[in-house]
């Protein structure tokens, strides 16, 4: 019987899996989640929480860390609603080996800017976008005007629209829409992260990304 020698040995090199993220993954900011101690008695999270916002998630600025993640898969789905379309879907990504990630760790991802414009804002009581880093505001409008930046608004950082002393606004409490670009945000979600082992050598973590919109707010 022929054979080719090859029966038993690993089918995979890790230094090359290593490159192949590296090679073609994106660069992304991690913020590991906590659980907020914002509990009510009711084991309920605090609404009126200034961490948390009542998700219950609690994010540290000084526990984020920079990493590569290769985004191979996306599963995108439309729902079409009374109020508009909404698109859920999620991405999976292979993690470098190494690196961890966990339920509802928060993902940003620092190459792309993604354009928003599914926002409706409230002047002086909800004036800024629901993504925060990068923003590039594009076109601020209600069903009145359009409004000119630097002359009527400017953009305070990191994502809060100010209204200019002398210029054009919405009345106190009156929506207006808003387009913008801004980097993207995901959940770490599901059963990820899945670990993977072959020839007794831990492989890339793969992990299940949901973006942060509306519709994910629950998580």
């Amino acid at each position: 019987m022929l054979t080719s020698g090859r029966l038993g040995r690993k089918h995979f090199d890790l230094q090359k899996q290593i490159a192949m993220i590296q090679g073609h993954g994106t660069q992304c900011l991690v913020t590991p989640c906590l659980q907020c101690p914002c509990l009510l008695e009711d084991r309920q999270f605090s609404p009126t929480c200034f961490a948390c916002h009542g998700t219950g998630r609690l994010y540290l600025p000084d526990t984020a860390f920079a990493t590569t993640l290769l985004l191979h898969h996306e599963d995108s789905k439309r729902t079409f609603e009374e109020a508009g379309t909404w698109t859920m879907g999620t991405i999976l990504a292979s993690v470098l080996p190494g690196v961890r990630l966990y339920d509802r760790d928060k993902v940003r991802v620092l190459d792309i800017l993604d354009t928003f414009n599914d926002e409706v804002l409230t002047q002086g009581l909800d004036d800024t976008v629901r993504f925060t880093s990068g923003v590039h505001v594009l076109l601020v409008a209600d069903r009145q005007r359009v409004y000119r930046e630097t002359l009527d608004y400017v953009l305070t950082p990191p994502a809060t629209i100010t209204w200019v002393a002398g210029g054009l606004a919405p009345g106190f409490g009156q929506q207006y829409a808003i387009k913008y670009e801004a980097m993207p945000e995901y959940l770490v979600v599901e059963d990820s992260p899945r670990l993977r082992v072959e020839y007794h050598v831990p492989q890339s973590s793969e992990v299940r990304l949901q973006r942060l919109d509306r519709l994910s707010e629950e998580f």
